[in-house]
């Protein structure tokens, strides 16, 4: 099952209103004396302040009310400003502005982008020009907000750095550490881990000095699923887990449903679906309690994947019917406004009910529902006649099949028995295979005896390889490292991996020192030994590869490379020395010789030599490359570790990422610390 990652952006739009409670009389009354009065262009600041607490009440009740009441709102402070003096012209188009952002606000949780983004820019053009810089931050939140939501990150990230240099300006810890995490999501979205991490960790900070358990769980869950994403779910774990404890402890029904959900998913991942199934039931019951469509979606989709794993296939149909009747009604407009409604009538604990309600549309739902149940019953019923059927035609097929069986037995086990003595001598021949490769790889003892700090990250596809890695001392005292990707893998990558090791070998017993020059002598040695392969083009194969040559004395780094790229993490810097586009082998461009790349190191660099496999793999949550970019960053996140705690969490980020699918090519990574 491919994992499915669920995230939530961490600050929720920051809805505006001044709250200033007005008489007892109902909503209604009070409005129709309240729009009597506003036909009166005299200023009163009393009369503007209680329609803004009546539509503050409204929000809670009707979200959808707000629109016209705000747009009315609008109109009477025009009629206002008409003989406003300057201090409240200021204090009405205020009044306007905030009627601008909440309108905004209610277009964006109706799904409406286009008209929430043109009222959030009204806003901020009244803001700006009254140079509210509180107010003007969380527009511009909000207008990251919705840019995030419709994947234009630049402009994401545009808008949540200019709410954030003011609310650094005038010293609001509580909306920096909220724009922090705003700012970390968009990161996570472009795959920036290391960017991510830096922006959760700071808003962390900042919310545990305010005592701020909401911001702390915040950003809990965020970090860990940071981790999730590169792979390391030991360390999700414990970041989910951190989170769910402040969840309870605040009763956050929302975040804790959160935190449950990606605790199961990890115990799935982890294939413990005892576990999986008590985090995943626990997350719906709250989902359904709190009747969120999305996060009763969630749920229903882990549970379904769990079910299928438990082979309780009737309650993995529930939940997948269950999570498509969910999909479906976030699409729909009419759903999502009752989604919307019931969030704020269980956040002000207010249970409406009147008499009034149970009206047709009602009773038309309970009709909707029931029809429903049947239809699932139906589904239910026929599933069960046709899995009748299936099971008889499947008992006559397999008595037919037993009585063939018996006369073919004797035929069968001649035939598997010459497949297995065919399957010993090949695997007897490859492994001895192996044995001879290993035998030309570096040994342990020329590494040990000339790298104080390394290690070698060593996967073949199969038993033997065509990547490899080879150590020699030169004539200059020199001690040269190669990790290499020969053409091909399994045992053809292996015969010209043997070949590759010879042609390096010729060339530095040559006296050969410098590293271009040896790939340059490596290269025509590869050539003339392939030229009468009997292929048309005369010898194409070869290898990509980087030879490094080290220094120690001077602590100098002399290198070329083919194809592979080196890298050099210095504390918090990456160098890169790009490689030259070309195979070590019979190229359009191989009479060009390769480049002589110097490098001063110091002491803690780290240098990284690497072959495709790692970064070619397919995997994750949607089965595409790793890429050298999610290499890079992981390999900053891990680089001042130990080299043998490096090559572990290497060797489990591929395995994880890797999951059920097939490893596609050798790998070989090396990692040397001056």
């Amino acid at each position: 099952m491919a994992k499915k990652y669920f995230f939530i952006y961490p600050l929720a739009l920051l809805f505006v209103l001044m709250a200033t409670r007005g008489e007892s009389k109902s909503n209604s009354d009070r409005l129709d004396s309240l729009n009597k009065e506003m036909q009166n262009p005299a200023f009163d600041s009393l009369k503007f302040n209680l329609y803004i607490s009546i539509i503050e009440e409204t929000y809670a009740r009707n979200p959808d009310s707000v629109i016209p009441l705000s747009e009315q709102l609008m109109g009477f402070v025009e009629n206002a400003l008409k003989t406003a003096d300057k201090n409240q012209k200021y204090y009405l188009l205020g009044i306007k502005a905030n009627c601008f952002n909440n309108i905004g606000a209610i277009y964006n949780q109706k799904g409406d982008v286009k008209n929430a983004l043109k009222n959030f820019h009204e806003s901020l053009k009244l803001r700006e020009k009254l140079n509210k810089q509180k107010a003007i931050s969380t527009t511009l939140n909000n207008l990251g907000y919705l840019y995030g939501s419709i994947k234009d990150f630049d402009n994401a990230l545009l808008y949540y750095n200019r709410s954030l240099e003011i609310k650094q300006r005038i010293d609001d810890k509580y909306g920096i550490a909220r724009l922090l995490n705003n700012i970390g999501s968009i990161y996570d979205d472009l795959n920036d881990t290391a960017k991510a991490l830096t922006s959760y960790r700071e808003s962390y900070k900042i919310s545990e000095s305010l005592k701020d358990k909401t911001g702390m769980a915040l950003s809990l869950n965020n970090i860990g699923f940071s981790y999730e994403k590169i792979g390391n779910n030991k360390v999700a774990f414990n970041y989910y887990a951190r989170s769910l404890t402040l969840r309870r402890e605040l009763g956050d029904k929302k975040g804790i449903a959160e935190s449950l959900n990606n605790l199961g998913n990890i115990y799935l991942v982890n294939k413990n679906e005892t576990k999986a199934l008590d985090y995943a039931t626990q997350a719906m019951v709250i989902s359904k309690e709190l009747g969120y469509p999305e996060y009763i979606k969630r749920s229903s989709n882990l549970l379904k994947e769990i079910y299928l794993k438990q082979k309780n296939y009737m309650k993995a149909y529930e939940m997948y019917d269950l999570y498509i009747t969910m999909r479906d009604s976030i699409m729909n407009e009419a759903n999502r406004d009752a989604a919307v409604k019931k969030s704020f009538e269980y956040e002000y604990e207010k249970k409406v009910v009147a008499d009034s309600i149970k009206s047709n549309a009602l009773q038309k739902y309970e009709n909707i529902k029931h029809e429903n149940e049947i239809n699932k019953q139906r589904y239910y019923t026929y599933g069960g006649i046709l899995g009748f059927v299936l099971m008889l035609i499947v008992a006559i097929v397999s008595i037919k099949a037993f009585k063939q069986k018996q006369s073919d037995n004797l035929i069968i086990t001649q035939q598997k028995q010459n497949v297995e003595d065919k399957h010993r001598e090949i695997t007897d021949s490859i492994n001895y295979a192996e044995r001879i490769q290993r035998a030309l790889l570096a040994s342990k003892k020329i590494l040990d005896d000339n790298l104080s700090n390394y290690f070698i990250l060593f996967k073949p596809k199969d038993v033997v390889s065509g990547d490899f890695y080879w150590a020699s001392k030169l004539s200059n005292d020199n001690f040269v490292l190669v990790a290499a990707d020969s053409t091909g893998h399994g045992v053809p990558g292996a015969i010209m991996s043997i070949l590759n090791i010879a042609c390096l070998k010729e060339a530095t017993s040559k006296g050969i020192t410098s590293p271009e020059l040896i790939l340059n002598e490596t290269r025509s040695l590869v050539i003339e030994n392939l030229k009468n392969d009997g292929s048309a083009e005369g010898g194409k194969d070869g290898m990509d590869g980087s030879l490094l040559s080290f220094d120690f004395k001077n602590n100098v780094l002399y290198c070329a490379s083919a194809n592979n790229p080196i890298w050099i993490i210095r504390g918090n810097e990456f160098i890169e020395i790009k490689a030259d586009r070309m195979p070590i082998g019979k190229h359009e461009n191989d009479k060009i010789p390769y480049k002589l790349n110097i490098q001063s190191l110091q002491k803690g660099d780290v240098v990284y030599a690497l072959t495709d496999g790692f970064p070619d793999q397919f995997g994750g949550t949607s089965g595409k490359k790793f890429k050298y970019k999610q290499l890079q960053e992981t390999l900053k996140l891990i680089s001042s570790e130990p080299l043998e705690i490096q090559k572990q969490k290497l060797n489990a980020i591929f395995d994880n990422w890797k999951g059920n699918l097939e490893q596609v090519d050798d790998v070989c990574i090396i990692g040397v610390k001056i």
